[in-house]
């Protein structure tokens, strides 16, 4: 029996969900007493993120990377015009995420990093399953202290994650926490991914300090659909979506 139908009609139905889901999460901002708009301009990005003494990610700067296209993040503003907070969002097309990608180094930096291996990383753990296809890495949020606990800890990742699926057809989700982020349930609650797996022990590029471990946040579609789903249901933060 051909199954074909039934999955173009699951599809159908997750498109649904996906186009419900960012309306509703702008509108959730709007609540909150936030405007949120899509910003393509990365060097806006770094900008914010160094006026705010925040990591440096140069996973996001375009001085390392071509991001004029497969780049974006959401700027997130309060009633003065003011940016609040930040999310962003790459995304790669490859057969093998962590294999490609990853243990390249190229998600840092372009040609890699320069520093002999050993020096600053351990080797890296692969998940069980290859991460292929379109994959969303996502990255560069930060926060205003004074807007922690507003609920755009969650809004945003949830958003960037709805408009990659709408937009470029991601097959998979992905992000990198430090140990203490992910022995928290922030990573699963609010950035909303169903696990974290250690990647490697050692230190991040554009940082000092003590080797930690580095866990990678993974996910596919059908997971990312899935919390769509549950978001009505969010504990905290609950989000109504039309068809969830």
């Amino acid at each position: 029996m051909s199954t074909g139908g039934q999955d173009e009609a699951g599809k159908a139905a997750g498109d649904r969900l996906v186009a419900a889901s960012i309306p509703a999460l702008e509108a959730a901002c709007v609540r909150a007493g936030f405007r949120v708009a899509v910003d393509n301009d990365m060097f806006a990005l770094r900008r914010y993120l160094q006026a705010c003494g925040a990591y440096d990610n140069p996973s996001f700067d375009p001085n390392e990377h071509d991001l004029s296209r497969d780049a974006f993040w959401l700027r997130a503003e309060d009633a003065s015009g003011r940016i609040v907070a930040s999310h962003a969002e790459r995304i790669y097309r490859c057969r093998d995420f962590v294999q490609e990608i990853v243990e390249t180094d190229r998600v840092w930096f372009d040609k890699g990093v320069a520093l002999e291996t050993s020096k600053w990383r351990s080797a890296v753990y692969h998940p069980p399953v290859p991460i292929s296809g379109a994959v969303g890495f996502a990255g560069g949020m930060f926060v205003q202290p004074e807007h922690r606990g507003s609920g755009l800890a969650l809004y945003l990742p949830y958003l960037s994650r709805s408009l990659c699926l709408r937009d470029h057809g991601t097959d998979w989700h992905t992000g990198l926490v430090r140990e203490n982020i992910a022995r928290t349930r922030v990573a699963t609650e609010y950035y909303g991914f169903p696990r974290t797996t250690h990647l490697f022990f050692g230190t991040i590029p554009r940082t000092t300090g003590d080797f930690k471990d580095l866990h990678l946040c993974w996910m596919d579609r059908a997971e990312s659909l899935q919390r769509l789903h549950e978001l009505p249901r969010h504990a905290r933060y609950p989000v109504a979506i039309d068809g969830a």
